[in-house]
């Protein structure tokens, strides 16, 4: 199946908020975030951020996902790839555990190994 037609929208956007900047007077740095993945089964919820390599997260977004990855059935991974020309390349992939990120595992079959691992753990809690 291409990106094309899996896609839910293949013709979206990165949203750019820069109309939000300075809107707090007293934090002009505080902006929204995108996530680039999310699920929900049973109330528990898979996060994801992906980064291509050597690609720097903002401190505003390591923060937000810190905070998330505190919230109990919350579930955080910061995964090393992309989604380019059709293909899903990963390398490396971390969970934010105790406010780090700490490597997991790697590729896009782990990915995949987890994402089913964490849906049935989530399914089970039901």
């Amino acid at each position: 199946m291409s990106t094309l037609t899996s896609m839910r929208n293949p013709y979206a956007t990165h949203t750019d908020f820069r109309d939000f900047q300075g809107l707090i007077p007293e934090n002009t740095h505080f902006l929204p975030s995108n996530i680039d993945m999310i699920c929900e089964r049973k109330g528990n919820f898979l996060i994801g951020e992906w980064k291509k390599p050597n690609e720097n997260m903002a401190t505003g977004q390591q923060l937000l996902l810190k905070a998330f990855a505190q919230v109990p059935k919350f579930t955080v991974l910061v995964i090393i790839g992309n989604t380019d020309n059709e293909q899903t390349e990963v390398g490396d992939v971390f969970q934010v555990v105790l406010g780090r990120c700490v490597k997991i595992g790697e590729g896009l079959d782990f990915l995949k190994d987890f994402y089913v691992m964490w849906y049935e753990f989530a399914n089970s809690k039901g």
